[in-house]
């Protein structure tokens, strides 16, 4: 019997199914995922469609997390909550998608296990995230400003924690993807200064009145 769910290209890819198959034994969950036909879908099954839908790299959070863990008492159509980076989010799904200093938190995740399974896609997307989050953007957004503080959930007054704990952590991801594919490209070493008395110094003193 065919599973539940699929992505489609793989199943096309490896031969376990043919387009008519899918044309005509499958319906549409999200974009590449499928589901068999007059199947319906438990909170959980939604909730693996989603992770599948996001690459395999989000991460449930909120009830669905939840359902994850066994829990029996949320409605099979409930929205999916879902940490992830794609944009927009599939119907259906919805979660934070982390910035500044949070989305440096998921990178490592990210990091750690895209290392364990050596996984080149999940790496680079992991170096993707870091280049974009080290650009200086606008005060609307959480992370590097033009002026070179650094704001998380707005332009707060606040002890540094953020700011210090950003600095040091992408210095942390220099040094350990330094000469190879997965480092961060170069204008990213010049937004940033990865000396340690200098980068983390620096960055914390710049960033210190605002900061949260």
């Amino acid at each position: 019997m065919q599973p539940t769910l699929i992505v489609a290209t793989e199943a096309l890819a490896d031969g376990s199914l043919t387009r008519r198959d899918l044309r005509r034994s499958y319906v549409k969950v999200h974009r590449n995922v499928y589901a068999r036909t007059g199947v319906k879908l438990t909170a959980l099954d939604r909730a693996h469609a989603a992770w599948l839908w996001s690459g395999r790299r989000a991460t449930l959070v909120g009830h669905s997390a939840s359902v994850l863990l066994g829990s029996q008492w949320i409605p099979d159509d409930a929205p999916v909550e879902l940490v992830h980076s794609r944009r927009p989010a599939a119907r259906g799904i919805t979660g934070p998608v982390p910035t500044g200093e949070n989305l440096v938190w998921s990178c490592y995740t990210h990091l750690t296990l895209g290392i364990l399974k050596n996984d080149a896609a999940m790496l680079t997307a992991v170096r993707d995230a870091m280049a974009s989050v080290v650009r200086p953007t606008s005060p609307a957004n959480d992370g590097v400003q033009r002026d070179f503080s650094f704001h998380q959930h707005g332009p707060q007054l606040y002890t540094g924690g953020y700011g210090g704990s950003f600095a040091a952590d992408v210095a942390r991801y220099a040094v350990i993807t330094r000469n190879t594919s997965f480092g961060l490209p170069g204008f990213a070493h010049t937004n940033v200064s990865f000396s340690p008395l200098s980068g983390y110094g620096l960055w914390s003193l710049r960033a210190w009145p605002t900061t949260t």
